[in-house]
């Protein structure tokens, strides 16, 4: 695939799902690096499963399908934010998050 091709294609598509604007829906955002198409529902796992590998596969799919609804732009890390919040995390996700929390929580108590 032409890299450049696949580059625009991105860029369109991240543009749709963050509301005409290239960048996060929630904070606004606008490095492409680090932008990326979230499932509202929270249900990628089941859609990669079913219907779609990720990455440039990804944004052809939602191109070739006409933009269908259920989908916005995100940074990663309003993404990562959104998965803890909505408890869409795998057991060992869940698991490193509440380390980190536990962390946090110490380094905290010692300043």
């Amino acid at each position: 695939m032409n890299v450049r091709y696949a580059l625009l294609r991105k860029k369109k598509v991240l543009t749709h799902y963050g509301n005409g604007i290239l960048a996060c829906v929630r904070c606004g955002f606008s490095d492409i690096r680090a932008l990326s198409i979230d499932h509202i529902e929270g249900d990628g796992t089941q859609h990669r499963k079913n219907r779609t590998q990720g990455g440039t596969n990804f944004y052809a799919w939602l191109v070739r399908n006409n933009y269908p609804s259920g989908f916005q732009t995100l940074c990663m890390n309003c993404n990562w934010i959104k998965r803890v919040e909505n408890k869409e995390c795998t057991p060992g996700m869940n698991m490193l998050i509440k380390e980190a929390k536990t962390i946090l929580e110490e380094r905290n108590r010692k300043e």
